[in-house]
């Protein structure tokens, strides 16, 4: 009943319509705001920069971030398959080292090479250095 007569209200009255593109518009431009430029300027801060540029962020990107981004969706195989907790917890270790070995690897890292170089469409900074 509350769809029809929100879906009548919009055909058929004006003044309601404006307010309702009115209150989508405000909701895209807080979303704008809170998904791209809120982040884009966290992300000028000294501070913040400093940080996400460090050593530490770096190795945990490359060496557990990355293979995790492989290994886990890979891992949710193994209750599929009957496995119980610990064998699945097991897996997914077995399959972290192993996508990190195969990732840091000189073919995993000449793999890469294409994204690292790709450029941000703002700013025409890389995506990932």
């Amino acid at each position: 009943m509350a769809v029809g007569l929100f879906v009548f209200a919009l055909l058929h009255v004006p003044e309601f319509r404006r307010q309702m593109a009115g209150a989508v518009g405000a909701v895209v431009r807080g979303g704008h705001w809170l998904f791209v430029q809120l982040p884009a300027a966290a992300a000028r801060l000294p501070l913040v920069r400093e940080f996400l540029q460090s050593p530490v962020l770096r190795w945990c990107a490359r060496n557990v971030a990355k293979p995790a981004a492989y290994a886990v969706p890979a891992s949710a195989v193994f209750p599929l398959l009957g496995a119980g907790p610990l064998t699945w917890f097991a897996g997914l270790v077995v399959l972290l080292l192993l996508m990190s070995g195969i990732l840091n690897s000189r073919w995993g890292r000449n793999l890469g090479k294409p994204f690292k170089t790709a450029r941000c469409a703002c700013g025409g900074r890389s995506i990932w250095t």
